[in-house]
């Protein structure tokens, strides 16, 4: 829910506008950040799993649905991230929503994740690979050329993620390549380990970036509290245009 106001959101979009790069504000700015960037792409945070009435689907008051999303010029949505996981999104609808987006030719950024419960009682693979299992269980059943389309996985350790409420540390880049590995080896099941794009999400921020995206396999970074100080914005572009040429 941030930041508080349009205007705010216009002057963090022209620090983001650069190819490569995909921003997501909360859907109320959706149409002046489209209408604002010019080389980024513009992706959405959430969406619903069901079309709207006219396309034979329901109202369903207070959602938003992939046609409204692509009539507004949105290429990526975000899908589980842990806040929405947090507040009792389950894998079931999860998939469902991977599903439409598919369906409908956008970017899926699907996050995925362990706590630090499942961290500390050595659960971490074995939550992820449930994840994966059942939020990709659609692809199985979609046509070849379907499931050979491209997604973005995001590696989202909760116990790494601040809160706000304490300082936390993000992950060791070691422990990051290794489940960005187990990732990429389970991706193999779904014919996507070739398509897939996998990057990694949990406190970066313009100190400790190049940490992490220093790393070939390590492919990207989703910004949680950074994603509202411009200056940390430029200063993670700044590290991810090093090795992007």
């Amino acid at each position: 829910m941030n930041p508080v106001s349009v205007a705010e959101a216009e002057a963090l979009a022209r620090v983001t506008d650069v190819a490569g790069y995909v921003m997501c504000p909360p859907f109320v700015y959706l149409d002046a950040v489209s209408k604002t960037l010019e080389n980024a792409g513009l992706g959405a945070q959430d969406v619903f799993f069901e079309n709207s009435t006219a396309i034979g689907g329901g109202p369903y008051t207070g959602e938003i649905s992939v046609a409204q999303l692509k009539n507004l010029g949105v290429t990526h949505v975000i899908i589980g991230h842990s806040e929405r996981r947090a507040l009792g999104e389950v894998d079931e609808a999860i998939a469902k929503k991977i599903k439409i987006v598919l369906e409908n030719d956008l970017m899926p950024i699907l996050c995925v994740g362990e706590n630090k419960a499942d961290r500390d009682a050595g659960r971490e693979q074995a939550v992820v690979r449930n994840q994966l299992e059942i939020n990709l269980f659609f692809i199985r059943q979609m046509t070849e050329a379907s499931a050979s389309a491209k997604l973005i996985v995001a590696y989202e350790p909760l116990w790494a993620i601040s809160r706000g409420d304490a300082a936390h540390a993000p992950a060791d880049p070691e422990i990051v390549l290794g489940m960005i590995n187990f990732i990429r080896a389970q991706l193999t099941t779904y014919h996507l380990q070739t398509t897939t794009r996998i990057i990694y999400g949990g406190s970066v921020n313009g100190k400790n970036a190049n940490d992490f995206l220093k790393h070939s396999e390590i492919e990207g970074a989703l910004l949680g509290g950074a994603s509202i100080k411009p200056d940390e914005v430029r200063g993670i572009i700044a590290v991810a245009e090093q090795y992007s040429k």
